[in-house]
């Protein structure tokens, strides 16, 4: 050190970065470490781009057991001297950048990383780096661009959703920022407990009202995998596929929720959209009228007419308590019923009380002669008592009134079969088979 120099620094006037870091290596070999730290420290208060001063108090951290300090320091020494002759270098770029945001040098990061984005223009680290720093310097504007770059790219990183919250609280966007702020703690919530479904859901929520369909779907699928049985999440991962056009999936995610809710009439309904987005023209039919007699079943229904196909859904679902209880409350509104009277005969005969089950039956066909379904019961009734002959009559009516009807010629196979007519039995299950075969190949 010159005379000049020295005496400059005996007196405080025009000290240097270079004069303050070589005074503050002096207070280090004299053990004045505090000295010196300050003495670094105003080094680079004189010139935050002198690398011989972070180096210096890296070194003077690194000997004082602070090694975080030291690393930050060393960071910074590092990251200018590489970009000096490797300007694109990335990853030296991104941790001298941080390191710079931990000593609140926001204005360096962004003169000395902001070209990075030109080739790393989607970069999460870096978007994030430049948008915080962009953020502290007042600059919203900039700050917003550049953290919503990265939320567009990386749509589960909490960070950005965090971040860009607090700019629009700031700017006034009070729901938005909400929204935002909430959507960061559920996915900070969902890395912490991976079986949180409701989380997920909530999250699902979020990205449906923001036209994130795909994120949307991901979550609800994550949902759905913790709580298989939730009948709720089904239909709104089915739904969400509806939205993004996702016909099958959202077929499959309807029929899921079907098994889960057999009686519920919203499946069959997403049924009939989901089928007819596919084409399926026939099957949408299908589901839309089988959602109608559910909805018959809701409450109080409209007639006895749909109230008794309600019933024997339930019945074909194996809901039978709930069956015997709606057909009480039906049959106590419209008593004169035949299609309530005839389901409760074949309540009457599943409870093997083939008596009465007759007795209910004979005053439906004296209304309605024709009824193949109830001649089918008849048949099947005083097969069980043992008239096999009164059985067989019946259940050649059934068929003459219902020719294609494989239930008809079922009943009757058996009838013979009891009989020991093998041949006729056999004759009739072949043509119960085929018929069968015909109806559910069409």
């Amino acid at each position: 050190m010159s005379i000049i120099s020295r005496l400059l620094l005996l007196f405080g006037i025009g000290a240097s970065a270079e004069i303050l870091t070589k005074k503050a290596m002096g207070l280090a070999g004299r053990e004045r470490v505090m000295e010196s730290v300050e003495a670094f420290k105003e080094a680079l208060a004189q010139d935050p781009l002198y690398v011989p001063a972070y180096d210096g108090l890296g070194k003077l951290y690194f000997r004082m057991g602070f090694r975080d300090q030291a690393d930050r320091e060393f960071a910074i020494a590092d990251g200018l001297d590489t970009l000096r002759i490797d300007p694109d270098n990335l990853e030296k770029g991104l941790k001298m950048g941080r390191a710079m945001m931990e000593k609140g040098l926001h204005q360096l990061v962004v003169t000395h990383t902001e070209h990075l984005l030109k080739l790393n223009p989607r970069h999460a680290d870096l978007l994030k780096m430049l948008g915080l720093s962009y953020k502290a310097l007042g600059n919203d504007s900039r700050a917003r661009q550049l953290l919503q770059t990265g939320l567009e790219r990386w749509t589960r990183d909490p960070d950005f959703y965090l971040h860009l919250g607090s700019l629009e609280l700031r700017s006034g966007s009070k729901e938005e920022g909400e929204q935002l702020t909430q959507m960061a703690r559920l996915l900070g919530r969902i890395v912490a407990d991976p079986v949180d479904a409701a989380s997920r859901v909530t999250l699902a929520r979020y990205f449906i009202k923001r036209r994130k369909l795909s994120e949307a779907a991901e979550y609800m699928r994550q949902a759905v995998a913790i709580e298989p049985n939730n009948a709720e999440y089904w239909l709104e991962l089915a739904e969400t596929y509806i939205e993004s056009g996702s016909s099958p999936a959202a077929a499959d995610a309807f029929r899921k929720a079907t098994r889960l809710i057999p009686a519920d009439p919203r499946p069959q309904k997403g049924l009939a959209r989901a089928y007819l987005q596919l084409g399926r023209t026939e099957e949408s039919r299908a589901a839309k009228e089988l959602a109608a007699v559910l909805e018959g079943g809701q409450g109080e229904a409209e007639n006895a007419t749909k109230g008794a196909r309600f019933i024997k859904y339930l019945l074909s679902i194996n809901e039978f308590e709930r069956a015997e209880s709606g057909l009480r409350d039906m049959l106590a509104k419209w008593p004169d019923s035949l299609d309530l009277k005839l389901i409760q005969a074949r309540l009457l005969y599943k409870d093997q009380k083939f008596e009465e089950a007759l007795a209910m039956l004979k005053t439906v066909v004296q209304e309605k002669e024709k009824s193949a379904e109830a001649h089918i019961w008849m048949a099947m009734s005083y097969q069980r008592l043992g008239d096999t002959m009164s059985a067989l009559a019946e259940g050649q009516l059934a068929i003459r009134l219902a020719p294609k009807s494989h239930v008809a010629h079922k009943v009757l196979g058996d009838i013979y079969r009891e009989q020991k007519k093998f041949s006729m039995a056999e004759n009739a299950y072949e043509t119960a088979e085929n018929l069968k075969s015909a109806k559910t190949k069409k």
